[in-house]
């Protein structure tokens, strides 16, 4: 459950959107969603309606992809390509993916994924079909009113949920139950008076506790410390979270059972942006990443040994249109330069 300190800067250079997935056992008290809206890694201007990559490049990676939106500015569609050879489709509903569409060589569907969501946006059916229509996978679920998941059937094999809430309609209680109807796991959740999750208790068929997480708040219910433990009672995660005096995260540490720092992330803010972010790892080495505050573009990549040399850098200029887009962007590294092209479609 703890957090592996990985960097992901170097996945977004190319990709414009993330789709985010949330297991529904994740101990937040709300509701469980699987999928959550597509979010925009940059900041985009004006009435978007497509993004194409023509040459998108950085040396080895030869995909091409072409974004496309509607008029709320939430991702539609998109299609990757492997040179000119489509790769993917993926069609988007309110923010959701509902249709994935992976092609072989050859031009044909060699899997087909259907998803169909409520209105609150909790998956309520998944479908994998092979290149000949047969269905090769199926999940169906059912949520209660406050939407957490009651029922949730793997090819015809279902497992079924109870909830219990407060008087403020936290979740106290779920219990998870087999295709026999017998109680397979238990997990408990307890509140301050403010309705924060101060502690969270996962518990086996027999009650017996088999990890539990309890969490501490500062003044203003902002997380400043989580703390993960066994069966056994022992420590094996924390977590600790400053902020700074306008109430944006400063600091994000997190250590290993034994107290042994695994991670370090801080956040310099400039007007309510991140202006820089740094990254240190369990080995001593770092890893800096500055960005232009105006659209959340990075602008340098600096990796540091343990020693504090700076091992490798790379720096990032970009060309824009009339809408402060940008339309070319180039990565400068060891004497080498290399440029990704797109071109920005609006409404």
């Amino acid at each position: 459950m703890s957090l592996k300190g990985i960097s992901f800067a170097l996945l977004f250079l190319i990709a414009g959107t993330t789709t985010t997935f949330a297991s529904n056992t994740n101990p937040d008290g709300k509701s469980k969603k699987q999928f959550k809206k597509t979010q925009s890694s940059e900041k985009l201007n004006g009435n978007v309606k497509s993004i194409k990559y023509l040459l998108a490049g950085f040396g080895d990676n030869p995909n091409n992809t072409t974004y496309i939106y509607n008029k709320s500015q939430e991702l539609a569609e998109k299609h990757t390509f492997i040179g000119n050879r489509i790769a993917t489709k993926e069609a988007y509903k309110n923010g959701y993916p509902i249709v994935t569409e992976i092609y072989h060589d050859l031009g044909h569907i060699s899997e087909k994924t259907v998803r169909k969501f409520d209105k609150e946006g909790n998956i309520l059916d998944i479908k994998k079909l092979d290149t000949y229509k047969n269905v090769t996978h199926h999940e169906k679920m059912k949520y209660d009113k406050l939407g957490n998941k009651v029922e949730h059937i793997v090819n015809g094999n279902p497992k079924k949920y109870t909830y219990k809430y407060d008087k403020n309609k936290n979740t106290v209680e779920i219990i998870e139950y087999d295709d026999n109807g017998l109680l397979e796991r238990m997990d408990l959740y307890w509140y301050n008076k403010d309705n924060s999750l101060v502690k969270w208790g996962r518990y086996n068929e027999s009650g017996i506790n088999i990890y539990k997480v309890l969490y501490y708040y500062n003044d203003d219910m902002q997380l400043v410390n989580q703390e993960n433990y066994t069966a056994q009672n022992q420590l094996e995660f924390k977590k600790t979270v400053l902020y700074s005096p306008d109430g944006f995260e400063k600091e994000v540490v997190e250590y290993d059972g034994s107290g042994t720092v695994q991670f370090k992330i801080t956040y310099d803010h400039i007007d309510q942006e991140v202006a820089k972010k740094t990254e240190y790892f369990s080995d001593g080495t770092r890893t800096e990443y500055n960005y232009d505050i105006r659209n959340r573009n990075i602008n340098k990549l600096s990796f540091y040994s343990a020693n504090g040399e700076l091992k490798h850098q790379e720096m990032f200029e970009y060309n824009y249109d009339d809408k402060n887009n940008w339309v070319r962007k180039t990565r400068v590294y060891n004497n080498t330069e290399e440029i990704i092209v797109r071109s920005v479609e609006y409404y």
